[in-house]
């Protein structure tokens, strides 16, 4: 998600300040099979897709997701990319055997990432096993050789699914997701297990668990975190104040209804200044989906505000980065037909959102998460796909990079 390890977001545990061995998944349950050695990405990429970007500096960034799946839809492997400053090289992240169902197919996914510095960054992810729709999570720690895995003991049941992941310090790190049944969960990290927070254990709502799902999280300090999301019920955010989790009511703009609609992205400069972003959409059976224009929250420390996105057809957006107050970047997909999907890129300057031109060559492309580093350095991850909305199959990852002036392929 967003960059300096602020947003989205373990793998050896930290005892005083050094790194000792890995925690075991479960008693005689799990093993991970070797990675391999590091290798350059090529120009045009490689099959699979990116779901999230975190960088600590313009020389240390990390872009995360899965390779392309086989022809039954599973057999996914996690993804890494790093840039050092001078290109982005693949880095290769352990698979975990199935640490419940030895020997049954399995695909393992990325799903976010934190990148703390050059020895600490944390990747979350998860494993479903083919064809039952039974899931766990998986969470990987870098430590400036390799990605190794960490215990996720403490986590809630096997049909867990982690969608975010935050890290402040190696004692420092939650995780969001859900569970299918509807559910939203947060874990914390404090440098030798993992906890499960309650999570708004008061809000108002028809039913106990009603489709909430945190999809991502920031943190503008220890004490003060940001999580966002989605329900049948629409979008809602929750605040950490250091020691409950609380809602704050996400009201949004008239252009957002009927549709099902929720928050997919939230990153915050301090704590009183952070965005957040979605959008939403209406399916029916024979006339496919339709789009509103996106969804723009702006937090103040107290309250959410809608901001309107004048330009902007429909579309969402999902993900957004700012690197300073005056200086942000949101990306997502828009729709200008119903056959059609296009990136879409807007940037926050000079105190309003403006549409950024990608060319009309990027069709069909999909821009995920977005970290911005400095007002001329900033990435765009997603996946290249070569029919148009043809989910998982034959797509290539894309990594954009801003330059200052504009938007190109990274290499």
């Amino acid at each position: 998600m967003a960059s300096r390890g602020r947003s989205t977001v373990a793998s050896l545990v930290v005892v005083g300040m050094a790194w000792v061995a890995p925690l075991a998944w479960q008693a005689g349950a799990a093993s991970h099979v070797p990675a391999g050695p590091s290798v350059a990405v090529p120009a045009g990429g490689v099959l699979g897709s990116l779901t999230a970007v975190s960088a600590a500096s313009s020389t240390d960034a990390w872009a995360v997701g899965a390779t392309d799946p086989g022809p039954n839809g599973f057999g996914q492997h996690p993804l890494a990319f790093h840039w050092n400053g001078a290109g982005w090289v693949q880095v290769p992240v352990p698979v975990i055997d199935s640490r419940y169902w030895p020997g049954i197919a399995a695909s393992e996914t990325i799903s976010a990432v934190s990148d703390l510095s050059p020895t600490d960054a944390w990747a979350a992810g998860n494993e479903e096993v083919e064809q039952s729709g039974m899931q766990h999570p998986i969470v990987w720690h870098w430590n400036g050789h390799v990605w190794a895995p960490v215990s996720t003991r403490g986590f809630t049941g096997l049909w867990t699914s982690v969608m975010a992941i935050v890290a402040q310090s190696p004692r420092d790190v939650w995780v969001g997701g859900f569970i299918p049944v509807g559910c939203e969960l947060a874990f914390h990290w404090n440098g030798r297990r993992w906890a499960n927070v309650n999570v708004d254990p008061t809000a108002p709502r028809p039913l106990p668990c009603d489709g909430d799902s945190i999809v991502a999280l920031s943190a503008a300090g220890p004490r003060d975190l940001l999580a966002v999301g989605g329900s049948v019920w629409g979008t809602w955010a929750l605040r950490w104040n250091g020691t409950t989790w609380g809602q704050t009511p996400v009201p949004t703009l008239p252009n957002a209804r009927p549709f099902q609609v929720q928050l997919w992205g939230v990153d915050a400069v301090n704590s009183h200044d952070a965005w957040s972003v979605g959008g939403g959409s209406e399916c029916g059976t024979f006339v496919g989906c339709t789009y509103p224009p996106p969804i723009v929250e702006h937090w103040d420390g107290h309250q959410w505000t809608p901001v309107a996105t004048d330009g902007l057809g429909p579309s969402i957006l999902h993900s957004v980065s700012m690197a300073f107050a005056t200086d942000g970047w949101a990306v997502g997909t828009a729709y200008p037909t119903h056959a059609l999907s296009a990136p879409l890129i807007v940037h926050w300057r000079r105190g309003r959102w403006s549409l950024v031109d990608v060319g009309a060559s990027a069709l069909h492309d999909t821009l995920a998460a977005v970290a911005d580093v400095s007002p001329r350095l900033a990435w765009a991850v997603g996946y290249q796909s070569p029919i148009p909305r043809q989910p998982f199959r034959d797509q290539r990852t894309l990594i954009l990079e801003w330059d200052g002036r504009s938007w190109h392929s990274s290499g």
